[in-house]
């Protein structure tokens, strides 16, 4: 369960009640953990908007998440 003080993200997260195959599977390093995580397709149209969280450097975020919109042609989410 969220936060309350997260609630207005809407965000959304996909969960598998099952097992994932490994071969399935990417991972990302972030500080000192490795998470796994799975890639799939999704329609453009479904991201209506892009919102930078709170981090240790939220202008450097916001700058790299506008190189990427610009790049998938999605910069009228911002």
């Amino acid at each position: 369960m969220k936060l309350e003080c997260f609630k207005n993200e809407h965000e959304w997260r996909l969960i598998s009640n099952g097992p994932i195959s490994s071969s399935l599977l990417s991972y990302r390093k972030r500080k000192s953990t490795i998470i796994p995580y799975y890639s799939i397709k999704i329609d453009k149209s479904a991201i209506v908007e892009i919102m930078v969280g709170p981090c240790e450097n939220p202008e450097l975020a916001k700058s790299a998440i506008t190189s990427l919109a610009y790049e998938y042609d999605l910069k009228e989410v911002f």
